[in-house]
């Protein structure tokens, strides 16, 4: 009989007065023991209900996968080097394992813990792991490939699973979404722990050295080889190796070539180089003489103003009326009679002022002259005749 039935039974006795002082102490443990009950039972049904929320519903940002991001050459490189001569990389794998041990922790429902519903597989310990990946090696070699693109291992990121195969992290990143379930592709195993592999990298990174080096022996052991011919001046009697020879002969003689030629070229750069530098030093230059030649004519002109304003013009004029000049001394033609514009200079001669002015343009002397007496002048512009 349920403790919540024997309560009932015993409150209708007690109206009816047959209970003991014994019986009536027995009676209130079994209604603490109901009410306890009760609440385990009222606690085990949230914990159910939360659990199976969680499992049907879930959190859908971390049911979301990612798209995912490819690898570049240069950041594989970085890889493979760390990889290969990272002496901590055990000691950062056993940290991922704990941290995807505390994840798994965290993951548990309160249904699970108390043990209402079976707990999922717990993550695999290290040794757990070390197991599988040996168990992969024994079969595995470089010419094996991604069993669901059936590419290369190559350069790109891997995962073991549980069940000790490999795919590219990307390929099964892809087969989870598109079929809709966490199965092996291979094995069919469902549930499956998966962890970051880098022996696939290991060895195409190995591979791929033994080719470098492979190629750059072969290429130096050639070179010497032909160039130990030449010293010794063999004369080949098959024409396949005489052919060899001579295009050996001739690639030498044509980096010979270019080397000559990009080392004038280099010569010219720096020729052309040292003009453009002296081009531009002259332009500056130039640009200073201007700059001189317009303060000389400035001062020039100072000077002749200053000897304009000394010369008395009253005088002058008396002085050209006493020489009675009539006609210009540079076209010869009359002053009298047309009516252009006139200079009358310093030392009393007078001239056409186109005729002065071209005269000037064309004497390369630094100071003006008179055309006739040789004196150094001053010029006034008239109209009238005189």
């Amino acid at each position: 009989m349920r403790p919540s039935a024997i309560v009932s039974k015993y409150n209708k006795l007690r109206e009816k007065g047959k209970i003991t002082g014994a019986a009536d102490h027995k009676i209130n443990s079994l209604n603490n023991q109901a009410t306890a009950d009760t609440s385990k039972i009222a606690l085990n049904a949230a914990a159910i209900q939360d659990h199976l929320m969680r499992r049907m519903f879930g959190n859908r940002e971390a049911q979301r996968i990612q798209k995912p991001k490819t690898r570049s050459l240069a950041q594989a490189g970085k890889d493979i080097v760390s990889i290969l001569t990272n002496p901590k990389a055990t000691c950062i794998e056993n940290i991922e394992l704990e941290k995807k041990k505390q994840e798994y922790l965290n993951s548990l429902t309160l249904a699970e813990k108390l043990h209402l519903v079976k707990k999922p597989k717990p993550p695999l310990t290290t040794q757990q792991w070390k197991g599988i990946e040996l168990q992969h090696e024994k079969r595995f070699t470089i010419a094996d490939s991604c069993p669901i693109c059936q590419e290369a291992f190559g350069i790109k990121e891997q995962v073991i699973l549980s069940c000790s195969h490999v795919y590219h992290k990307t390929c099964l990143e892809s087969f989870e979404k598109y079929c809709n379930a966490k199965v092996c592709p291979v094995c069919r195993k469902e549930q499956y722990d998966k962890k970051a592999y880098n022996e696939g990298l290991k060895l195409y990174a190995m591979n791929a050295l033994i080719k470098i080096q492979a190629a750059t022996r072969g290429y130096l052991a050639k070179k010497n080889f032909y160039q130990h011919m030449i010293d010794i001046k063999y004369k080949p009697k098959s024409k396949a190796l005489g052919k060899r020879l001579f295009g050996h002969k001739l690639a030498k003689f044509a980096n010979r070539a270019v080397a000559v030629a990009r080392k004038q070229q280099k010569d010219v750069d720096r020729f052309i180089e040292k003009i453009d530098k002296q081009l531009e030093a002259n332009e500056f230059l130039f640009t200073n003489l201007r700059i001189d030649e317009a303060l000389v004519e400035k001062a020039k002109r100072l000077k002749e103003e200053k000897e304009e304003a000394k010369v008395d013009w009253n005088k002058v004029e008396e002085k050209a009326k006493l020489l009675g000049q009539k006609d210009c001394p540079i076209c010869l033609a009359s002053l009298v009679k047309d009516n252009k514009q006139k200079y009358l200079v310093s030392c009393g001669h007078i001239f056409h002022k186109n005729c002065l002015d071209s005269f000037e343009r064309f004497d390369l002397g630094e100071s003006k002259k008179c055309p006739m007496c040789r004196s150094h002048y001053c010029k006034k512009l008239i109209q009238h005749n005189i």
